[in-house]
């Protein structure tokens, strides 16, 4: 599932099952390694963002020295950028998802934990996301969605497990 090209790719698993962790290291190595990349990381909220994928991109840098030396953070904005290729990623939240969706050029949209107990991000609204996404970079847009199971009273899993919808088929999901 690394390289699958469909426009949704779902991860989900429980709490321990690495699947933030390792959405954190495909992110750096596609901004290290594509000739062109930016990326959007987004929860519900921004101070979840700051303490979730933002750190963890650090952590992860700060693990690995040949990553640590290649990236740049700006904490104040949550924006990383590569040193050698200039690719960048930037952190949003459904808070302000406007202020998110007017990045020029993305390519790669991770939303994590788009459902929990407090919250739930309807399917139309990802849909609208990934529909405002575009490159003149001709790359096809990803959204990368991880989360813990959920139910199958959610907007998520009718839209993109259920059979009778065709968003199922338009998703890899990765368990």
């Amino acid at each position: 599932t690394w390289d699958d090209k469909r426009p949704f790719q779902i991860w989900y698993g429980s709490r321990y099952s690495a699947k933030s962790y390792t959405k954190a290291i495909q992110y750096l190595l596609l901004c290290s390694q594509e000739t062109y990349f930016r990326g959007i990381f987004m929860r519900y909220a921004k101070s979840a963002v700051r303490n979730s994928q933002y750190q963890l991109f650090k952590d992860v840098c700060d693990m690995k020295p040949i990553l640590k030396e290649s990236f740049r953070f700006f904490d104040s904005r949550l924006e990383i950028v590569h040193l050698e290729t200039g690719n960048k990623m930037f952190g949003g939240s459904f808070e302000d998802p406007g202020k998110v969706m007017s990045i020029a050029d993305v390519t790669r949209l991770w939303l994590e934990e788009p459902i929990t107990r407090e919250h739930e991000i309807q399917v139309k609204d990802i849909v609208h996301m990934q529909g405002s996404l575009r490159s003149r970079h001709d790359v096809d847009p990803i959204v990368d969605l991880t989360f813990n199971p959920i139910s199958i009273d959610t907007d998520i899993y009718k839209q993109f497990f259920d059979d009778k919808n065709s968003y199922k088929y338009r998703a890899c999901k990765l368990k």
